[in-house]
């Protein structure tokens, strides 16, 4: 089966390449993308290879755009009020990347011909957790260094869920965090799995979501609220895993290790530590809750890290 396309047809040709480019850097993305900035070019690949969906700049007449062929066109306005023609989704030209590439894709989803985003593999899907009682021992670096192993196998997302997680983020990445996150994931036809590929940072093959700034805000998220944005991750966006690095702070922190597949607990081998680890186990069989435990591995840590 042919591979879908989008070409961007823009006489300001650094404005297609950034665009193209921050497109094709989409791990979600599906299909191939082209920019012309001369017509006679676009035509030939029309004719060629055909397209699926035309980002075109609106100075181009609807003639040369129906000329194209596209099964979807998608224009690009200087004019921040214009409204969507018939069939036709329009975007304001000079706004964030980040904002048209989510109108971009939201456009293309929005076609009957579909194809544009990554599927998961059939009946994948799951939530880890790392958590310990024990502080101080290299917990968030055992949870990031599981992302990235799991990640070369297939699509992975950290989440840090700690109440001072830190935010130290590459330089220019993701402004939007876990807060931006929640409130999407509470929005009805919010087209998360879209929203969540532009708030993303890298760290090699696995991608995070910067943690929330107020400590207060993350005492305040309820358990239901919780489950339902890791489901919505999961049926609504390409990660096969989603790594949860759980602190003390967040309600409902039991209900969410019960829901998890596998929640591993780093632990060290001294007295003061092992005796934390005791406690919190004999906390779980008192309150019926050993199914946590049947799913929980133990790992132990080096001293000092």
């Amino acid at each position: 089966m042919r591979q879908k396309n989008l070409v961007i047809f823009d006489s300001e040709i650094s404005y297609a390449k950034r665009l193209m480019e921050k497109i094709s850097g989409r791990r979600e993305v599906s299909f191939r993308v082209y920019v012309f900035t001369e017509m006679e070019k676009l035509e030939q690949f029309s004719k060629k290879q055909g397209v699926d969906y035309l980002l075109i700049d609106e100075a181009c007449s609807k003639t040369v755009r129906e000329g194209v062929g596209a099964r979807r066109i998608l224009l690009l306005s200087k004019n921040e009020e214009k409204e969507n023609e018939e069939g036709i989704t329009c975007i304001f030209k000079y706004q964030s990347v980040d904002k048209i590439v989510e109108m971009i894709l939201e456009g293309c989803k929005s076609s009957a011909s579909g194809g544009i985003l990554r599927k998961k593999r059939e009946g994948a899907g799951r939530v880890l957790a790392v958590y310990s009682p024990i502080h101080r021992i290299g917990k968030t670096r055992f949870a990031i260094e599981l992302g990235k192993k799991l990640a070369k196998e297939a699509p992975t997302l950290y989440m840090n869920l700690e109440e001072y997680a830190g935010r130290n983020l590459p330089k220019g990445e993701a402004q939007q965090g876990l807060s931006e996150l929640l409130y999407y994931a509470k929005q009805e036809n919010s087209n998360l799995g879209i929203r969540l590929g532009s708030m993303v940072y890298p760290r090699g093959a696995l991608d995070c979501v910067a943690p929330m700034l107020i400590a207060q805000d993350i005492r305040a998220v309820t358990e239901e609220e919780w489950l339902d944005l890791f489901r919505q991750i999961l049926e609504q966006s390409i990660y096969e895993t989603i790594i949860l690095d759980i602190g003390e702070s967040i309600q409902g922190i039991y209900g969410i290790l019960k829901m998890c597949q596998t929640v591993y607990t780093p632990y060290i081998e001294t007295q003061p530590e092992k005796a934390k680890l005791s406690q919190y186990v004999e906390n779980l069989h008192t309150l019926g809750l050993e199914s946590i435990l049947e799913h929980t591995i133990q790992k132990q840590m080096k001293e000092g890290r």
